[in-house]
């Protein structure tokens, strides 16, 4: 049985990413949602955030002014120490851990049960987070709800209804494979350096399974992608009661037979309501299959 909690601190941007996580909260847990944001120097990004988080249901908005401590604590420290990720400047990432820090705080002032954030199984942001958290709370759970394997259909719409609230255009991905991470080390790079190769490759995992990269040469960067594409093909009366606002098509490693069958099979279903199967065996309704292995 899946765990229940009364009190749950987001940490809050305003953004869609979070501002939509305030219903699905509420919806998943029945529970009460205090959204926290952290003013690191953001400026304007922070006005008109506390209508924002009551609109989609939060009971309350802390907004912390972090800005003289995550300069004599964090900027002027790192500066000395000549910090850099790979020959960049530390940017966002070194915000975060004072961010986390404060909203442990607050989450142990109010008696919440969970501190929810909303990074994705992407990048490094999760790692921050968590492990500041981890560090100053040991004992409380965690809930990263971008990170689920499945985002079912039942659990969509009050995410889509939260964007129509906002007065936010929603968009569903009926086919594609989504992108999984973004990885600044060249996958082609060999031992006399980047071969310039563009276009997209292969990647095998350790479990066998075959996952689409896209190689940006020019800028030094490579997108991974889900192995199975998401496929809402031949779910038209299911989009229907979602009711988005576009539906979005999202082609990456298709050949030309590939697209022509999704095509056919697009227009079938959605425009002349047939009932259609999706032209291939190995996809996915859900918004990831899984992680890299």
């Amino acid at each position: 049985m899946e765990k229940k909690y009364n009190k749950v601190v987001l940490a809050y941007s305003g953004g869609l990413d979070t501002s939509v996580l305030i219903p699905w909260l509420k919806e998943h847990y029945g529970c009460e949602v205090i959204a926290v944001s952290g003013n690191v120097g953001q400026g304007t990004e922070l006005d008109g955030l506390e209508e924002k988080a009551l609109k989609t249901g939060a009971s309350k908005l802390y907004i912390e002014d972090l800005t003289k401590d995550f300069v004599d604590d964090y900027i002027i420290p790192t500066m000395k120490a000549g910090a850099t990720y790979e020959q960049y400047l530390l940017g966002t990432s070194f915000a975060r851990p004072i961010i986390a820090k404060r909203i442990v705080d607050i989450a142990l002032k109010e008696g919440a049960d969970a501190i929810c954030h909303g990074c994705t199984g992407k990048g490094n942001d999760q790692v921050r987070f968590e492990l500041a958290i981890h560090a100053f709370a040991p004992q409380m759970d965690i809930i990263a709800p971008w990170r689920f394997w499945e985002l079912n259909s039942r659990e969509i719409e009050p995410v889509l209804g939260a964007c129509r609230g906002l007065g936010m255009a929603s968009e569903l991905i009926i086919y594609g494979n989504a992108p999984m991470m973004v990885s600044a080390q060249c996958i082609t790079n060999t031992v006399k350096g980047c071969t310039h190769k563009r276009g997209t490759l292969m990647m095998k995992d350790r479990t066998g399974a075959l996952l689409p990269v896209k190689n940006h040469c020019s800028f030094c960067y490579n997108t991974i992608y889900n192995p199975a594409p998401l496929s809402l093909l031949g779910s038209e009366k299911l989009v229907g009661r979602l009711m988005p606002d576009r539906l979005r098509l999202q082609f990456t490693v298709e050949g030309t037979e590939q697209t022509e069958k999704v095509l056919d099979a697009f227009i079938g279903s959605f425009v002349y309501g047939r009932d259609v199967e999706a032209p291939f065996r190995d996809f996915t309704r859900g918004h990831f299959k899984r992680g890299v292995e």
